[in-house]
């Protein structure tokens, strides 16, 4: 669809090593090493994902009527089980394959009855899996189910609400809505799932909110709908109503700008994918319209792109575009390993044939464990981004670069829960008797600290350092409060190493009566 001690420091080190190769495609050995001290069998778990730009898997088609060939294919689409639908314009038909790129069926033929086309000219699924069909000769939109049984249409050739002059895209939202690029009256239409027509907006024009044939349209996860017109070279974002939010986009070849912009996907970050036809690129942007990254160049190679005219995203961000003029439908990936690492029997992980690109390493800690520190070396470009608080960090890998990434963690020390005490008039509960048991690897390191969040009563005193084990907490005899309680905080540290502290809770409760009543005796 259009769709994280002094003593105990884990270290992963992840040695970058790039290669350039004679077709200027870099490629890289990726090392992954873990160093333990003292040495420790806890499994940690990595995620290595590329970002941007995607890498060429897999090509099929060519010139020809039969199946599995295209004359002049305009509209690739993905439904939800990842099988692929293209629209074959000058052979009147629409053609689905598995996302291997198998042939799997086919329908229509020459004509305006139901089921035929006379230019299928793009196509779309919703998330119930059914096919909507732009035919740009007769005008109208033809729903489907995904075996290519016609379901109903709607639409007729005209300027009147609901009537279309030349369509060039669809688009449908996660409420059902559908959203027409009418390119020959310069607007946007919007209809329900049954089609009845809802609202429509645009004019002719070059300003905000206007047309100059508008041919792709997507519509984001919040709603907000994005439109390319070939003639202006730029697209524009509105809300799922109409109204104008932003623009971006000339005349030209340079980032960010289009050459008879075409097809138009947003993926599940929102990231936007403009299908650059006339300068034979994908250009990616976020949702606001500033510039990421580009791929491909002109040609017919893998990889390379001649006419290359719509884009969809499957849900495992898979890319798959259309040429017109290569007749082929090109698979593009991003590659993402998950590996875990422990010691001394599993402490290296290698990579190699990577290309070049953006790359995330995320190290996912387990119960006990912090990462304290990520140490990024060799980054030629300080291009490299870092991210504690999620436990990431960002690279872009190029040429004659050798980047060390290393991931340091400590262990946190494990309170045992502490057990609620009362106290009765003027007896003292000393700090030390709550016996608070830690679990850490070295207890001689920690430090302890209490302190009092809060108090249930005026009355309920502490000893003025706490720090003192043999401080502690107490209600004097005179206190003509009957009840009170406090609650005490424990923190535990140890202040060689770059982990955060820990800490518990305790409530102690005081009851203004006879001592001798309870366990609790006091000092």
């Amino acid at each position: 669809m259009r769709n994280k001690s002094l003593h105990y420091v884990h270290t992963w080190t992840l040695l970058i090593l790039f290669l350039f190769t004679c077709q200027t495609i870099y490629t890289q050995t990726l090392k992954i090493t873990k160093n333990a001290l003292p040495a420790d069998d806890t499994p940690f778990e990595f995620v290595l994902q590329k970002i941007f730009p995607p890498d060429f898997i897999s090509t099929w088609g060519s010139f020809g009527s039969n199946d599995g060939q295209f004359n002049f294919p305009t509209g690739v689409a993905v439904d939800n089980i990842g099988n692929v639908y293209v629209a074959d314009f000058i052979n009147f038909r629409i053609q689905k394959f598995d996302n291997n790129g198998n042939f799997l069926l086919k329908w229509g033929s020459f004509g305006s009855g139901n089921g035929q086309f006379i230019n299928p000219i793009d196509i779309i699924t919703d998330n119930n899996g059914s096919i909507y069909v732009v035919d740009f000769g007769s005008s109208y939109i033809q729903k489907f189910d995904n075996n290519g049984i016609s379901l109903f249409r709607f639409g007729s050739f005209g300027i009147g609400n609901g009537q279309f002059l030349y369509p060039t895209s669809i688009a449908v939202d996660n409420a059902g809505n559908i959203f027409v690029a009418d390119s020959g009256n310069h607007r946007i239409q919007k209809f329900d799932s049954n089609g009845n027509f809802l609202l429509k907006w645009g004019t002719q024009g070059t300003g905000n909110g206007q047309f100059d044939e508008p041919y792709g349209i997507a519509v984001d996860a919040l709603g907000n709908v994005y439109v390319s017109e070939q003639l202006n070279n730029r697209v524009q974002k509105f809300d799922n109503n109409g109204n104008y939010i932003t623009q971006w986009g000339m005349l030209g070849n340079g980032n960010g700008q289009f050459s008879a912009p075409a097809g138009i996907v947003v993926d599940m970050q929102n990231n936007i994918y403009v299908a650059d036809f006339g300068n034979s690129r994908i250009q990616q942007f976020d949702s606001n319209g500033n510039y990421l990254g580009l791929w491909g160049s002109i040609g017919s190679g893998n990889g390379q792109f001649t006419g290359v005219i719509d884009i969809a995203i499957d849900h495992n961000n898979n890319f798959y575009t259309v040429e017109s003029n290569n007749n082929r439908v090109q698979k593009f990936g991003l590659f993402s390993s998950i590996f875990t690492l422990s010691d001394p029997a599993n402490n290296m992980r290698l990579f190699d044939m990577l290309t070049a690109g953006t790359y995330i390493i995320t190290e996912s800690a387990l119960y006990g464990w912090q990462l304290s520190d990520i140490q990024i070396n060799g980054d030629i470009n300080n291009s490299s981004m870092i991210d504690l608080s999620n436990n990431t960090a960002t690279i872009d890998l190029d040429a004659d670069e050798n980047i060390e990434i290393i991931f340091s963690n400590c262990t946190l020390p494990i309170i045992n829960p502490l057990t609620p005490q009362t106290l009765c008039t003027s007896k003292k509960l000393l700090l030390a008797d709550l016996n608070p048991v830690v679990n850490y690897y070295n207890n001689n390191l920690l430090e302890y600290t209490w302190s009092i969040k809060e108090s249930g009563a005026a009355g309920i005193l502490a000893d003025t350092d706490l720090s003192d084990p043999s401080a502690g907490v107490y209600m004097p005899y005179n206190d003509v409060i009957a009840r009170g309680y406090v609650t005490l905080i424990l923190t535990v540290d140890n202040p060689n190493d770059a982990c955060e502290s820990v800490s518990t809770e305790v409530i102690i409760t005081f009851l203004k009566v006879n001592c001798g009543s309870f366990p609790w005796n006091g000092n």
